[in-house]
């Protein structure tokens, strides 16, 4: 696939054409122009396009997101551009962050060259099969929110603003989401203008909410963007900031060479380090990838706990027709018991079920208090105006200083929702124990939070003198996960 996006040096269409011989010349049967943020216009997909048809003999596809309304026309000029293959969804599962329906770009294409053939009544047959399913399941209707339609400035995909908005509801700051998506394009620039695609959308947009939650732009770095930095993502299109790239990597140099070169065979290593709870080779690689989260969750459905693990396992493909989705207003006060002890058992923190105007919600924990996202972090960050000042001096409100919580000792507090992790690994040592000395700077533990392993250093020279949370424990906002005695 080539991934359309736009940059200061992603101007030149031949930039994409050059990438379209390479493919070529590699041997691919065909090529898939990825449109993840719906950027493309009519028009310069006709001249992309026919550029593209006229240097390559191969099949060409168009995948375009909704997002914004362009993809309609989009797809109208790239068949006139001899496009041969594009991306469609039933309309129930149309619109917003997925594709244009089907229905509509038949109805257009139909009575010209490009015809397609499509019934639209057995279309319409389709889609209410889909539209059954999509009760059943809960999605919701695709649909373009005005912070969708502002993707012509920021160019997240929708896609991305949605996991976002679920995240920032996690960390109590679902308000904040146009300071995040005013803040990605400033990290986009300073990584290089990576495309925003999976997995440079997750890296750029993980350091936008860290920016804006900690109310200091690189206070946080997950190790993912120091990777991305250190070059183990391949080369960005363009350099990146000199004095985000000292801060992240300490005066370490990139890379010069191809990442693969770098890495040693571990299949066998890892094979063995997960033994029998993995059932196949995507299980390895999940492992391999994610091994906290992934060992955790293959205990869970070894235990049962996972929900419809096992049906997925058996290959049950309960959602044929919604029978086997239990509705919740027909759940009795037994159902309700018996999934506040699977929620209890298990690593999942919250459930939320809600069918015909009844809703459940189950969060384990005690519930508490919101707190003003920009005035917490690893220890005590000053009030700022995120991801725009480094740092606006404010005396917080007594309560909320870290430093005073317990006995004048120095409190060091999780800077988000997520999960506690006390080794890099499951096998691994711990970062820190009881008694252990501590520099400034220093790897204190790991909390699993949007999708990336964020490290929490210590901000002091000291002594721990008390963990405050057990491991693969989830911790709130906030929540004091380290003691520590200044030197």
């Amino acid at each position: 696939a080539i991934v359309y996006t736009v940059s200061p040096v992603h101007t030149d269409k031949n930039y994409y054409l050059d990438l379209a011989k390479q493919l070529v010349e590699m041997g691919t049967d065909s090529i898939c122009i990825k449109d993840m943020a719906g950027l493309l216009a009519p028009y310069p997909a006709y001249e992309l396009v026919k550029l593209l048809k006229d240097n390559i003999s191969i099949p060409l596809q168009l995948h375009c997101h909704y997002i914004g309304g362009l993809a309609v026309g989009t797809y109208l000029k790239a068949a006139e551009a001899g496009v041969d293959i594009i991306d469609t969804a039933s309309v129930p599962l149309a619109f917003g962050a997925s594709q244009p329906p089907v229905e509509t770009v038949v109805r257009v294409l139909s009575g010209s060259v490009h015809d397609t053939g499509l019934d639209i009544h057995k279309l319409f047959e389709i889609a209410e099969y889909f539209e059954e399913i999509r009760k059943a399941t809960g999605s919701p209707r695709g649909f373009t929110r005005i912070t969708d339609m502002r993707v012509f400035d920021h160019q997240v995909p929708g896609g991305m603003i949605s996991n976002y908005v679920s995240q920032l509801e996690e960390q109590n700051a679902s308000h904040r989401i146009n300071e995040i998506l005013e803040e990605i394009p400033r990290v986009r620039e300073d990584l290089g203008y990576p495309p925003l695609v999976t997995p440079t959308s997750q890296i750029v947009g993980t350091q936008a909410v860290l920016n804006v939650l900690c109310g200091e732009r690189y206070k946080l770095i997950p190790d993912e963007v120091k990777d991305y930095l250190q070059g183990l993502y391949g080369k960005p299109p363009a350099p990146v900031d000199e004095e985000v790239l000292h801060k992240a990597l300490k005066g370490k140099k990139p890379i010069d060479c191809r990442p693969a070169d770098l890495l040693e065979p571990k299949m066998d290593k890892i094979r063995e380090e997960i033994k029998d709870l993995a059932h196949s080779d995507e299980d390895v690689l999940s492992y391999a990838l994610f091994q906290q989260v992934a060992r955790r969750y293959f205990e869970n459905r070894e235990k049962g706990q996972n929900g419809m693990a096992e049906d997925q396992l058996a290959g049950d493909n309960s959602l044929n027709s919604g029978k086997k989705v239990k509705e919740v207003k027909d759940m009795n006060l037994e159902d309700i018991k018996e999934l506040i002890a699977l929620v209890n058992d298990s690593a999942v923190t919250e459930v939320k079920l809600e069918s015909d105007g009844v809703k459940i919600s189950i969060k384990k924990g005690a519930e508490q208090e919101a707190i003003p996202v920009s005035k917490v972090t690893v220890s005590q960050v000053p009030e700022s105006k995120p991801a725009q000042v480094e740092k606006k001096e404010t005396a917080p409100a007594k309560e909320e200083n870290p430093q005073e919580d317990k006995e004048g000792l120095y409190t060091v507090v999780s800077p988000m929702v997520g999960t506690f992790y006390a080794a890099p690994s499951p096998d691994a040592m711990p970062y820190v124990k009881v008694g252990d000395m501590v520099r400034k700077g220093q790897t204190l533990c790991i909390v699993e939070a949007m999708k990336l392993m964020n490290k929490i250093e210590s901000e002091v020279d000291g002594e721990i003198v008390e963990i405050a949370v057990n491991n693969a424990e989830p911790v709130e906002y906030g929540q004091p996960i380290f003691y520590i005695k200044v030197n």
